[in-house]
C-alpha cells in the first residue's frame, strides 16, 4: 500500500516538473521571439527594434526567475520520489517473496491432508490403530482449517484498509489535479487547462462526483455499525456472494442475535445503496480521466505544432551535423582506402623480393647437389681404380710367394738329397712320463705340404 501511495506521489510531481519545463519553455520562447529583419537597414539597425533591458516587462523576468525556482524545487523532490520508490520496490519485491511464501505453505499443507485422507482409504491401513490414525487426521485438519480462517480475517481486514487508503488517495490525487491545473496560467500552454476547466462535460462530471461525495460525507459511516461489525456482516454477504437470500438472513440472525430483521434488512439497502454509490462514482472517475486523457491529447498536439519551428531547427541542425559527420567518413574511408592501397603495394614488392629470395636459394642448393653428385662420382671412380690395383697386386704377390715356395722345395731337395748318407741317427731316450704323447711334428709338415700341393693343382687348372 504505502509502495503504490509513493508511486502516484511520484508520478504527480514528475507531471508537475514536465508541466513546469513547458511553461518555462514557453516563457523563454516568447521573451526570444520578435519580428526576423528582411533588409539590410532592419539588420544595421536592431537597436532601433529591440527595447533595452531597462525597458523590458520586469514581470516576465520575474516569473521566469519563479519558474526557474520552482524547477529546481520540483526536481529535488522528484528525485527524493525517486529514492522512497526504489526503497518501496524492495518492500514489493520482500511482500511477493512473502506471498509465495504463504502460497507454497498453503498448497503443502492441503498435500499432507490429501496424503493422509489417501492413507486412511487404502487397505493396509485397516487394523487396530486406523481409529487413532482417523483422530490424528482429523485434528490436523481442524488444526489446518482454524489457521486459514484466522488468516482469511486477517486478509478481509488489510483489504478493507487497503480499499479506504486508495479511496482516501483517489481524494488527495484529485486535489492535487486541482492544485496542478491552477499552476498552469501561461497562455501558450494553457489551452490543455483551460479545455480541463471550460469543457462541459469535465464540469459536468465533477458535478455528479461532489454530489456523490456530498451523501458519503452526509451519511454516517459503515451505516451507523459498529467497524468490527460491518466487516462482519459483509463477509458473510460475500460468502452468499452479495445475495440476500433466506439463507444469509438467517446466517445474519445467527450472527447478530440482537438485531432485529428490520435492522438487518436496513443496513442490507444501505450496504447495496453505497455499492452502488461508489460503482457510480467509479464509472465516473473513469469517464473523467478518459475526457482528461482525450484533452491532454488534443493539448499535445497543439503543443507540437507550435513547436515546429524549434523541431525545424533542430532537423536542419542534426542533417547539417550529419552531412559533415557524412564528410568526414568519405574522407576518412578514401584516406583508409589510399593506406589500404600502400599496405598492398608494399605486400606485393615483399612478395616479389621473397620470390626472388627462394629462387636464389634454390639455384644455390642445385648447383651444391651438381657438386656433390659430380664429387661422389669423382670418389666412387678412384675407389673403383684402387681397387683393381689392390687386387692386381694382390694376384702378382700371389704368383710371386707360389714361386719362392716352389724354389725353397727345389732348393731344399737338392740340398738333401748332397748330404752324405751315414748312420742314422739315434733316437733320444724319451721321458716314461711322455710316451702316452703322439708328436704332430711330420703331421704339421705333411699338412703343410698338402696346402701346397691342392694351391698347385688349382693353378694348373687356372692356367689350363
Amino acid at each position: 500500500m504505502k509502495f503504490c501511495v509513493r508511486s502516484f506521489e511520484f508520478i504527480f510531481v514528475k507531471t508537475r516538473t514536465r508541466s513546469a519545463r513547458h511553461t518555462f519553455a514557453g516563457l523563454c520562447s516568447l521573451l526570444r521571439r520578435r519580428p526576423c529583419p528582411t533588409s539590410q537597414q532592419e539588420m544595421k539597425e536592431p537597436e532601433a527594434e529591440l527595447p533595452s533591458p531597462r525597458e523590458a516587462p520586469s514581470e516576465a523576468e520575474a516569473e521566469v526567475t519563479a519558474w526557474r525556482v520552482q524547477w529546481a524545487s520540483l526536481k529535488e523532490e522528484a528525485g527524493e520520489y525517486e529514492e522512497g520508490c526504489c526503497d518501496e520496490r524492495f518492500v514489493c519485491h520482500d511482500s511477493e517473496q512473502a506471498l509465495e511464501n504463504w502460497a507454497n505453505s498453503l498448497w503443502a499443507g492441503l498435500a499432507d491432508l490429501r496424503a493422509s485422507v489417501k492413507r486412511l482409504q487404502t487397505p493396509e491401513s485397516s487394523g487396530p490403530s486406523q481409529g487413532q490414525t482417523a483422530q490424528d487426521v482429523q485434528r490436523s485438519f481442524q488444526s489446518f482449517k482454524a489457521e486459514q480462517s484466522q488468516a482469511f480475517e486477517r486478509l478481509l481486514g488489510e483489504q478493507q484498509l487497503l480499499e479506504d487508503a486508495l479511496a482516501s488517495l483517489e481524494k488527495r490525487f484529485d486535489s492535487w489535479v486541482g492544485v496542478l491545473l491552477s499552476l498552469l496560467r501561461w497562455p501558450l500552454f494553457l489551452s490543455s487547462g483551460n479545455a480541463f476547466l471550460e469543457d462541459p462535460e469535465l464540469l459536468q462530471l465533477k458535478t455528479e462526483l461532489q454530489e456523490l461525495e456530498a451523501v458519503e460525507v452526509q451519511e454516517p459511516s459503515y451505516g451507523g455499525w459498529a467497524e468490527t461489525d460491518h466487516q462482519v456482516f459483509v463477509r458473510i454477504l460475500r460468502v452468499f456472494r452479495m445475495q440476500a437470500t433466506s439463507q444469509c438472513y438467517a446466517r445474519l440472525a445467527f450472527q447478530f442475535p440482537d438485531l432485529s430483521e428490520a435492522a438487518l434488512a436496513d443496513h442490507v439497502k444501505w450496504y447495496s445503496e453505497h455499492q452502488a454509490r461508489q460503482a457510480r462514482r467509479r464509472l465516473l472517475l473513469a469517464r473523467w480521466r478518459e475526457r482528461r486523457s482525450f484533452l491532454s491529447s488534443q493539448s499535445q498536439a497543439n503543443e507540437k505544432r507550435n513547436q515546429a519551428p524549434v523541431r525545424e531547427m533542430r532537423e536542419r541542425s542534426r542533417d547539417e551535423q550529419r552531412r559533415r559527420v557524412r564528410a568526414w567518413r568519405e574522407a576518412r574511408e578514401e584516406e583508409e582506402s589510399r593506406l589500404a592501397a600502400m599496405q598492398r603495394q608494399v605486400e606485393l614488392e615483399q612478395a616479389r623480393e621473397a620470390r626472388r629470395r627462394e629462387k636464389r636459394h634454390q639455384k644455390k642448393l642445385k648447383e651444391f647437389a651438381e657438386a656433390y653428385r659430380k664429387q661422389r662420382d669423382e670418389e666412387k671412380r678412384q675407389a673403383a681404380q684402387s681397387l683393381s690395383s689392390q687386387a692386381s697386386q694382390r694376384a702378382l704377390s700371389e704368383e710371386d710367394r707360389q714361386r719362392i715356395v716352389q724354389r725353397n722345395l727345389a732348393m731344399l731337395t737338392k740340398k738333401m738329397q748332397a748330404m752324405p748318407r751315414g748312420d742314422p741317427p739315434q733316437s733320444v731316450q724319451r721321458n716314461p712320463a711322455y710316451d702316452h704323447v703322439k708328436s704332430r711334428l711330420h703331421d704339421q709338415t705333411r699338412s703343410f705340404a698338402q696346402k701346397i700341393a691342392q694351391k698347385e693343382d688349382e693353378e694348373e687348372e687356372a692356367q689350363q
